[in-house]
């Protein structure tokens, strides 16, 4: 019973979990937001004359980081349980 369980551990190991690409991007994509919105304050205290993304430009970069994180979470979870499927199966 025991080597089963490590059989199981070591395969879900071994795969690259599903969804990692795309947190990736989710996280690039809300770090790019939040560099804006630190440039964007930084311009209204400061006046340093930056460029940065107005304000529709800034909802649409949130809603894709968002989008991507949501997709992230649901590739992740359908990856768990294509994984849970298999094991669950060979048994």
């Amino acid at each position: 019973m025991e080597s089963g369980k490590n059989k199981i551990q070591h395969s879900a190991h071994a795969t690259p979990p599903a969804g990692k690409g795309m947190l990736r991007i989710s996280l690039f994509l809300f770090l790019l937001f939040f560099a804006n919105l630190l440039i964007g304050k930084g311009n209204i205290s400061f006046h340093w004359g930056l460029p940065h993304l107005e304000s529709v430009a800034e909802f649409l970069l949130l809603g894709a980081a968002s989008t991507t994180l949501i997709w992230a979470a649901l590739k992740r979870e359908a990856g768990e349980n294509e994984s849970t499927d298999t094991t669950s199966k060979e048994a």
